[in-house]
């Protein structure tokens, strides 16, 4: 399944096929019982996602989906029969993967996120100059930087991506633990463990990970 968008009393989803899509009363959905044939999509296009514009108590409205076309890759299709009705230029959006469709002050938005760029868009369906876009926020992709490496005195390493509580952990190439401690973004490590002594020459790695899950490791070298 490609994706989906529902409602308190029905959903619609893509089919294995990727050029249809389709619209189930209950759920959850049951291996037996076939969900009604909403719609055709032109079978030349990857589908990704989908979101349902309005409700299921009134029949006005599209079915907003997320393809691999360059020039529009945000199209929009009559729940009927598919019939392409609208679009979002890759100008405003340049590609999609996931939607959303929400409203608010007799607007209507519609919520794409963009791998190429990785933000989260925001697209006004109803702004005064047209379709208008912001993107909204930043998916994070965690990093991590050393000032210096190799090192000979300190090393500072910078970290990005993540939130929550962060912690860094510092390893020899034997897998032993040598240093803990909590991480805000940035560490200076003097060559010492945990305890204060000193270690030898060599290769250690560093990791920092946070409370979410994100993570992200490098190698350092002590002269």
């Amino acid at each position: 399944m490609g994706g989906a968008a529902g409602s308190s009393s029905g959903i619609y989803f893509l089919g294995d096929s990727n050029n249809k899509f389709y619209y189930k009363t209950s759920l959850p959905l049951g291996s037996t019982v076939d969900p009604d044939d909403a719609g055709s999509l032109p079978s030349s296009l990857k589908t990704y996602d989908l979101a349902r514009e309005g409700d299921d108590n009134s029949s006005s409205g599209n079915i907003w989906v997320a393809t691999d076309d360059s020039d529009s890759p945000i199209r929009a299709y009559k729940l009927d029969d598919g019939t392409l009705t609208d679009g979002i230029d890759s100008n405003l959006v340049s590609s999609a993967r996931g939607l959303a469709y929400s409203h608010a002050n007799n607007h209507r938005y519609i919520w794409a996120s963009n791998p190429s760029d990785k933000k989260i868009y925001k697209v006004d369906l109803d702004g005064s100059t047209g379709v208008a876009g912001e993107h909204r926020c930043q998916l994070l992709e965690t990093s991590l930087t050393a000032d210096v490496n190799p090192f000979g005195g300190s090393v500072i390493i910078t970290g990005s991506g993540f939130s929550g509580t962060t912690g860094i952990e510092i390893f020899d190439t034997y897998g032993h633990r040598i240093l803990e401690a909590p991480f805000s973004g940035s560490y200076s490590w003097n060559g010492h463990r945990g305890d204060g002594t000193q270690v030898p020459s060599g290769v250690y790695y560093v990791k920092v990970s946070d409370s979410t899950g994100r993570a992200a490791s490098l190698s350092v070298v002590k002269l």
